[in-house]
């Protein structure tokens, strides 16, 4: 007999406590909803469980797929009836830039920025955007509340390689939740705003005030936040080089136009993710069916025209104690924009691997193992750094 069951505990009891202390502290970017059952418990954002089995015998037809801080007394609110914003940058304005706000579609949208310092007018910088998960925001994606948060790497990383970093954050959904429209047809959870006209026209906003290479701008995000990494690809291919979303795939049924432009993508999943199902289905608590992970990389693979053979190495196991490893399959393109990676954190669920940042174990309870072998921050990057549209 268990511990949990000497005390009287099954899992689903033993969840449901989690995630309701979960909810009460606020402690982390998941979706504080609960269930009677494991499947409907919602604990995070929409994550995909992929198979990893042969395509050949998958009935989705993959092409289906549809089409520092501010003055007080500074304006940053565009009142014209134009859908666009008004610049809210400044050029004089570099490091960490916190609680920004800007109008977007007559909606006040917040966001934080960082600049790395001594960069030269006269050369170009990357971009990449962040994007949290739903129920989270920018604070908690980079542990400004004192949590454990493996985004907050990207600072440390952004300051050694001058990267620009833009951390938009998501609106109030229909349960209540920060949380990004990405292309899930069948979710009820999502807000219906031009998520990405809003980044977009941020990310321009940014490049029109600092000196960043408009052919070198990313993105990445974790769960509701990887799903919108997804849909800013596909429907603005012509922005993004590369994407890398974590804990997240393809939905089933997409309200999203077809993609058209190749974008290099990098997809992190786990095999033992209770939200998203590695091996494609419905999600839980009701959050929209996905593609399994292999049919989610099929799917890009093609759009990418990229016909390579897999190349396939698991990474260092530098941690043994996690019960996880990281299996890379690599889908090399003819050119580095057409190349797409897949990181499977056999054993690990629903949370971005990190060295640095480790979650608690009863965090862990709810979202499942958190992988120790790779630092998100510094794999993604390393990922990014050579792609250019």
């Amino acid at each position: 007999m268990s511990r949990f069951a000497a005390l009287g505990l099954n899992m689903s009891s033993l969840r449901t406590f989690f995630l309701t202390a979960l909810c009460l502290s606020s402690f982390h970017l998941m979706a504080c909803d609960t269930a009677s059952d494991d499947r409907s418990v919602t604990t995070g954002e929409d994550m995909n469980e992929a198979t990893g089995d042969d395509l050949s015998d998958a009935t989705v037809d993959l092409r289906s797929i549809q089409d520092a801080t501010r003055d007080p007394d500074e304006s940053l609110i565009d009142t014209s009836p134009n859908p666009g914003i008004e610049n809210p940058f400044d050029r004089q304005m570099v490091g960490l830039q916190t609680d920004r706000e800007v109008l977007h579609d007559g909606q006040v949208r917040r966001f934080h920025f960082f600049a790395p310092d001594q960069t030269d007018d006269q050369a170009s910088y990357p971009l990449v955007i962040l994007l949290h998960g739903h129920g989270g925001s920018v604070d908690q994606l980079l542990g400004l509340n004192n949590r454990k948060a493996p985004y907050k790497i990207w600072l440390d990383v952004a300051a050694r390689e001058k990267i620009f970093i833009l951390l938009p954050e998501g609106v109030i959904s229909p349960d209540d939740k920060l949380g990004w429209n990405d292309c899930r047809g069948d979710t009820m959870t999502n807000p219906s705003t031009d998520d990405v006209g809003f980044i977009v026209e941020l990310a321009e906003a940014m490049t029109q005030t600092y000196p960043i290479d408009a052919k070198r701008i990313y993105a990445s995000g974790t769960s509701n936040g990887g799903h919108m990494s997804f849909r800013l690809a596909i429907e603005a291919g012509d922005t993004f080089a590369a994407i890398a979303p974590i804990v997240a795939s393809l939905p089933k049924n997409s309200k999203c136009s077809s993609p058209t432009e190749a974008v290099a993508l990098l997809l992190v999943n786990g095999t033992d993710d209770p939200i998203l199902p590695y091996n494609g289905g419905f999600m839980a608590g009701g959050r929209g069916e996905v593609l399994s992970t292999v049919e989610t990389i099929e799917f890009w693979k093609d759009i990418n025209q990229n016909t390579a053979s897999a190349a396939t190495e698991t990474l260092p196991n530098i941690n043994t104690a996690d019960d996880s490893t990281v299996i890379q399959t690599t889908h090399a393109g003819d050119t580095s924009i057409q190349d797409v990676i897949l990181l499977t954190m056999d054993g690990a669920g629903h949370a971005e691997p990190s060295i640095a940042e480790e979650y608690s174990s009863s965090f862990e309870a709810i979202v499942g193992r958190q992988n120790h072998d790779v630092e998100m921050a510094e794999r993604v990057w390393s990922f990014f750094q050579d792609k250019s549209k």
